[in-house]
C-alpha cells in the first residue's frame, strides 16, 4: 500500500507542478490582456485541490508533520471557501485531521481550537 501511496503522491505533485506552471503562463497572459481573472482563479483553485489530496496522503502515510504544515497552509489560504465550497465536509476533515495530529504531539490547546472549530 506505500508504494501505491508514493505512486499517487509523486502523480499529485507532478500535477501541482504544471498547476502552478499553468498559473504563472496565465498571469504572463494576464499581464498581456489575454487572460482574465476568473482563469486565474480557478487554476489557483485546482492547486489547493491538488495540495488538500497530497496532505490526505502524507497523513495517511502517517507523516503528520508534514501533512499539518499542508493542511495549515490550505486553511490560511484566501480561496479556501471557494475552493471546497461544493464540499464543505472537507473542511471539517481538514480541520479534525489537523487537531488529531495537534494531539497526537501533545498540542491540546491547538487541537481542541480545531476540533471546535471543524464541529
Amino acid at each position: 500500500r506505500f508504494e501505491q501511496k508514493d505512486l499517487a503522491l509523486k502523480s499529485l505533485n507532478d500535477a501541482l507542478v504544471i498547476q502552478k506552471e499553468h498559473i504563472e503562463s496565465q498571469t504572463s497572459a494576464r499581464k498581456l490582456g489575454q487572460v482574465d481573472t476568473d482563469a486565474i482563479e480557478r487554476s489557483k483553485i485546482n492547486a489547493i485541490l491538488l495540495r488538500y489530496q497530497i496532505g490526505q496522503i502524507h497523513f495517511l502515510k502517517g507523516e503528520f508533520d508534514l501533512s499539518l504544515s499542508i493542511f495549515t497552509e490550505i486553511l490560511e489560504n484566501e480561496l479556501l471557501p471557494k475552493a471546497l465550497a461544493h464540499n464543505k465536509e472537507e473542511i471539517a476533515v481538514i480541520l479534525s485531521r489537523s487537531a488529531f495530529i495537534h494531539f497526537k504531539k501533545e498540542q491540546y490547546d491547538e487541537s481542541l481550537a480545531k476540533y471546535t472549530k471543524a464541529f
